[in-house]
């Protein structure tokens, strides 16, 4: 299984890139990617052309050929890279936690297509907190061929094993600059014991 975080939007209701925030010590790109360490074989960071520059070394990424067009894309181009199955987590969950992935891991459901978080209260699959099998990878590029771009559509037309969280908050995304102060409010009261920083990290 590799592991793929999502980094490459636009980040427009933010205002500046949500993949550099730094909740936990360093950007949350390398947050989730340190912590996909213990689960992945291989990760990357998904990114548009313009985020290229600013990663650093020693971190594997993936640009996005179709930009623009969501993460779906991103995912397509992961499958280019490696067919096999992706662990894919977006940037903008500062909540997640190594135990909530570990979670996600040990529930996988290897006869469904994927297995995913899913949110009670929006009655909605999270598309970046989820597991895709490698089967996915065909039915993902007819989807983008008949111009269906939405991993959330995506889902409702495969066996999906949904999972449910132990906590809501893991789950809540973070889009602008007031919920980001709320989250580094909400972090800085709770400690996080398996929170990588940059003393720890590997380069």
């Amino acid at each position: 299984m590799n592991g793929l975080v999502i980094c490459g939007g636009e980040s427009s209701r933010m205002g500046s890139d949500k993949s550099m925030l730094n909740y936990h010590g360093i950007p949350q790109r390398y947050y989730i990617y340190e912590m996909l360490k213990s689960f992945c074989d291989n990760i990357y960071i998904s990114c548009n052309r313009n985020q290229i520059e600013d990663i650093e070394p020693g971190y594997s990424y993936l640009v996005d050929d179709y930009e623009k067009l969501g993460p779906m894309t991103a995912l397509i181009r992961a499958y280019k890279e490696a067919e096999t199955t992706w662990l894919v987590i977006g940037c903008d969950y500062p909540y997640i936690k190594e135990t909530d992935i570990a979670l996600l891991v040990k529930s996988r459901d290897k006869s469904c297509t994927a297995t995913t978080y899913y949110n009670s209260e929006l009655n909605i699959p999270e598309p970046l907190l989820a597991i895709y099998e490698k089967v996915c990878g065909e039915f993902l590029i007819k989807d983008y061929q008949d111009g269906d771009y939405s991993l959330k559509q995506f889902l409702t037309t495969q066996k999906v094993h949904f999972v449910q969280p132990k906590n809501a908050q893991i789950i809540k995304s973070v889009n602008t600059q007031k919920e980001f102060e709320e989250a580094i409010s909400w972090l800085a009261g709770t400690p996080t014991k398996d929170r990588p920083t940059k003393d720890n990290t590997e380069q």
